[in-house]
């Protein structure tokens, strides 16, 4: 074989693989994703306080931050059909986003087990429910 023909071969091999981990990489970003979709559709139904105003600000949270889902989704959407660079750049953002929602989940979901006694996680160690604090969230771009 020739060095050309072996770059080549060498160079398709490269690309093959990397376009396999990127792959890999996109399909753990959808899984997360829907993961966390999934969790807010539960936090949606969530009754997290006797007060309706805090039910109502825990509600708003969990309505923005399943935007912040769709949008992330939508820019998953767009970056599949985008050249490599401008796919890579866009990735990277995804991530980022996804790692923001799920800090934000997390928040979110402590309230909910702060303020519902579950069978494996009564109220908080008063036996009250603490005030649900919006400014506690992260808004994901």
């Amino acid at each position: 074989m020739s060095a050309v023909a072996s770059y080549h071969s060498l160079h398709h091999n490269n690309e093959c693989n990397s376009e396999t981990a990127s792959a890999i990489v996109e399909n753990t970003f959808e899984t997360r994703l829907q993961e966390l979709r999934s969790l807010l559709a539960e936090l949606r139904s969530a009754d997290v306080n006797p007060s309706p105003q805090a039910n109502d600000t825990f509600h708003e949270a969990v309505q923005l931050l399943s935007q912040n889902a769709d949008m992330i989704r939508w820019k998953m959407r767009v970056a599949k059909h985008c050249s490599r660079s401008v796919r890579d750049v866009i990735w990277r953002n995804v991530r980022n986003s996804i790692d923001d929602l799920e800090k934000s989940t997390d928040v979110l979901e402590q309230q909910v087990r702060e303020f519902m006694p579950l069978p494996d996680h009564p109220f908080s160690s008063n036996g009250e429910t603490l005030p649900f604090h919006p400014a506690h969230l992260s808004r994901n771009h």
